[in-house]
């Protein structure tokens, strides 16, 4: 996933949240952000709440 979003170590972990942002965009799902920066272990933007679900939850809503 990371090669795909094209995440680098390289990157900021705000860069790279932006390029999570964007591609999440281009289908609606930007709700779903928190979910997969965590999933990408990066960190949760202050604009978005944090996650409140079990870990399968997380699963369900990310799958």
């Amino acid at each position: 996933m990371q090669r795909t979003l094209l995440l680098t170590r390289h990157d900021a972990d705000a860069a790279n949240v932006e390029k999570v942002e964007r591609v999440l965009a281009l289908y609606e799902m930007q709700d779903r952000l928190p979910l997969f920066t965590a999933l990408l272990s990066l960190p949760i933007p202050a604009t978005y709440p944090p996650l409140a679900l079990m870990p399968q939850q997380q699963k369900e809503r990310t799958f």
